[in-house]
């Protein structure tokens, strides 16, 4: 892979902030996207039925949906509703489809402590088995004499106390090593600190057990029984499965677990993970700070609102909640702006399936067609099956026609016309494509786009963008989503891309683009100003999750109880101003950039207006072929 090795301010800032979270490691990769393309044809495994067949209105789910949608921290990707087996609502949030798979981030934590549970079944490992007895040929004189009991329940409940977490992964290759001679905080079992690092060993531990690798042990196991073919799991820089972080799900296979564990274990009728193991794992066995989540957490597992329900949790919106005295299971992929369980998200949730919820429908009410329809609708709408065609019109810009200012629709095809042939270079070339959070948790940094050019071809209309060397079309969606593919350092990556034109304040015109990446939790948008007819363009870029998310992270570490003492309060306080503008202008950038004529930068007059001409011709085809 052709990521850079330097190691980065930013990404010990993300290691830190995130507490779940990065595809951190020098030799560290992104999932092969075998499946591209397959979207079209997704696997489903559960039949689809009326809700109302469940016991569960229509109605009551399409208020949900609306509220989810219109939520302001919550930025929906996948919704999965489950009852007693059977699908009563899925919905794809455009420009997300269904048969993706999608990052789980910390929700495969609890897949981890499944495999722990398979391992401790099998009578290979104990609870109360020391951690440093079972890598005893990695102690040294010291860990031998002044080692903790640091046990693997306390991997499994959050209570290591150990201090080596995701932001010291970035800096060294042997992650095992540096867990066990990192120094302990307290004594193990005492307090609650949520660490991934205690997930990764518990992965390196299934790994020195069982053989092999966390991901192939679960096959015959989990997946293969579940029938989960299209999956992922990334490893470390040593070739240990990263067990808190680094899974690629796609939804319906990640209700399959959560169907599972509702019914004690069993799937088919066939007992997969063992009974007591799941008993014991959706247990409180602590108690994290409110923050993060009130109802306690079990065995790499989060208890939730409704008494005996749980959460597999991972940052960001990924969730499989289950309610076994009900049946309900929930799945949701998301790129909110919020962590762990305390969230808009989960409380719109709680709000329909938490504590008051009575699941039977009221003696004597019967299906409603009609509410079914207006569910089915909704989803119908918020996958984007409604589309608005923008009416075709003579002339260009200069000649618009009143109307609306931003109404979206009209002239777009105009505007496309107008653009074509026309592109620009950076006057500054340290913002790229991939999203900054996206190359930081997969390590594969962006060399930078150094020019943009925009292209109207037999009716299609296309964004062309340099980094580096690499020059890369992409077919923008101005009526609906286009699905396309994009490569960032060798990997190639899933694109929902969408495209809209309007008009500023100032009489400008403005091309709003936002690229969705499918099996990820980021999006990345970029405002693009035409100005001086069109000699000069201001870009003006932002991501989410975006600035807020990571602030907050980074305010917690100025103003952590271990570091704050040291830090003078006026320093404290100019540390925090720093922050809230380095994240501005690196999350959020602006870039200039100028017009460049066709044969500009090889100094030929005769190929500039070669091309010119050819442009221009290009151009009247075009319109001529649309009107």
């Amino acid at each position: 892979m052709a990521a850079k090795e330097q190691l980065t301010a930013m990404e010990m800032i993300w290691g830190f902030m995130s507490g779940t979270t990065g595809h951190m490691g020098k030799t560290d990769f992104a999932p092969q996207k075998e499946a591209f393309g397959d979207f079209a044809s997704p696997e489903t495994y559960f039949p689809r039925v009326v809700p109302e067949s469940e016991g569960i209105s229509s109605e009551k789910l399409t208020q949900m949906l609306r509220e989810l949608a219109a939520a302001r921290h919550t930025d929906m990707h996948h919704l999965l509703v489950l009852r007693n087996g059977h699908v009563i609502c899925e919905c794809n949030f455009a420009p997300y489809r269904s048969g993706i798979w999608h990052a789980t981030y910390s929700m495969c934590k609890s897949i981890t402590g499944m495999a722990a549970g398979f391992l401790i079944s099998e009578g290979k490992l104990s609870l109360d088995e020391n951690v440093y007895d079972i890598f005893e040929k990695r102690n040294g004189l010291l860990q031998k004499i002044l080692r903790p009991n640091l046990t693997v329940k306390h991997l499994l409940t959050m209570k290591s106390g150990v201090q080596f977490n995701e932001m010291g992964v970035v800096s060294g290759n042997d992650w095992v090593d540096s867990f066990l001679n990192a120094p302990v905080k307290g004594t193990p079992g005492e307090a609650f600190e949520y660490n991934s690092m205690n997930t990764y060993l518990l992965s390196a531990i299934i790994q020195e057990r069982a053989g092999m690798k966390m991901v192939d042990y679960l096959r015959p196991r989990l997946f293969e029984p579940l029938g989960i073919r299209k999956v992922f799991w990334e490893s470390c820089p040593a070739g240990i499965t990263k067990g808190g972080w680094g899974l690629f799900l796609c939804p319906e296979d990640a209700a399959k677990l959560g169907v599972m564990y509702v019914n004690g274990g069993k799937f088919e009728g066939k007992q997969i993970v063992p009974a007591e193991w799941v008993a014991a794992s959706t247990s409180v066995h602590a108690t994290p700070p409110e923050k993060m989540g009130k109802y306690g957490y079990g065995y790499q597992v989060w208890m939730e609102e409704r008494p005996g329900s749980f959460a597999f949790n991972g940052m960001l919106g990924q969730n499989v909640l289950g309610y076994p005295d009900t049946g309900v299971v929930i799945v949701t992929n998301a790129g909110s702006n919020e962590l762990f369980q305390t969230c808009e998200m989960l409380d719109i949730v709680r709000k329909y399936f938490g504590a008051e919820f009575g699941a039977e429908l009221k003696s004597g009410e019967a299906e409603s067609p009609m509410a079914y329809q207006k569910l089915v609708q909704t989803c119908r709408d918020l996958e984007g099956a409604k589309e608005t065609p923008g009416r075709i019109l003579r002339g260009g810009w200069k000649r618009r026609t009143p109307g609306p200012r931003n109404s979206g629709t009209p002239r777009q095809i105009d505007m496309a016309q107008l653009l074509h042939g026309k592109e620009y270079k950076m006057e500054d070339t340290h913002v790229g494509m991939f999203p900054l959070t996206l190359q930081v948790f997969h390590n594969n940094f962006s060399d930078g786009i150094r020019r943009i050019g925009f292209f109207y071809e037999k009716g299609r209309f296309f964004v062309e963008l340099t980094e580096g060397e690499k020059t890369q079309r992409i077919e923008i969606g101005l009526t609906g989503s286009k699905v396309v593919e994009w490569v960032e350092n060798e990997e190639s990556y899933l694109l929902g891309t969408t495209g809209q034109f309007a008009e500023n304040e100032d009489g400008e015109l403005v091309l709003k683009l936002e690229f969705a990446f499918l099996e990820e939790a980021a999006r990345r948008r970029v405002k693009i100003i035409f100005q001086r007819d069109f000699e000069r363009i201001r870009l003006e870029w932002n991501e989410t999750p975006g600035k807020d998310l990571i602030i907050e992270g980074l305010e917690s570490l100025v103003t952590d109880v271990a570091i704050a003492p040291l830090l003078p309060s006026r320093f404290r306080e100019r540390s925090l101003d720093m922050i809230h503008l380095l994240m501005a202008q690196t999350i959020e950038p602006m870039v200039e950039a100028h017009r460049v004529r066709p044969g500009e930068e090889t100094g030929t007059e005769e190929a500039a207006a070669e091309a010119e001409l050819a442009a221009a011709v290009e151009n009247a085809e075009n319109a001529e072929e649309t009107v």
